[in-house]
């Protein structure tokens, strides 16, 4: 269903944002990545055929340095889209 897929990364996109004016490395800043990252697989269980959310839950996996884990996003993100076909920069 990718209209509640876009809801449900609208609100991890929240918390990213909240992440961010977070002190660094800060238990806030954990916990809105970590509650941003619940939220992408969320959304990934909904609509499992959206390239750009494996690409940018691999991102934040990489960033919370799960590098394993985040390959595995980010290759999957390739293989649905190899060449970005019919994304906008």
């Amino acid at each position: 269903d990718p209209e509640e897929a876009r809801s449900i990364l609208a609100e991890a996109n929240r918390y990213l944002e909240r992440s961010r004016r977070s002190r660094k490395d800060s238990n806030d800043e954990r916990m809105n990545l970590y509650i941003s990252a619940k939220l992408y697989h969320r959304a990934l269980s909904v609509d499992p055929s959206n390239d750009a959310t494996y690409y940018n839950f691999g991102m934040l996996l990489n960033a919370l340095e799960k590098y394993e884990v985040a390959v595995a996003y980010l290759t999957q993100a390739i293989e649905i889209n190899p060449w970005e076909k019919d994304r906008t920069p």
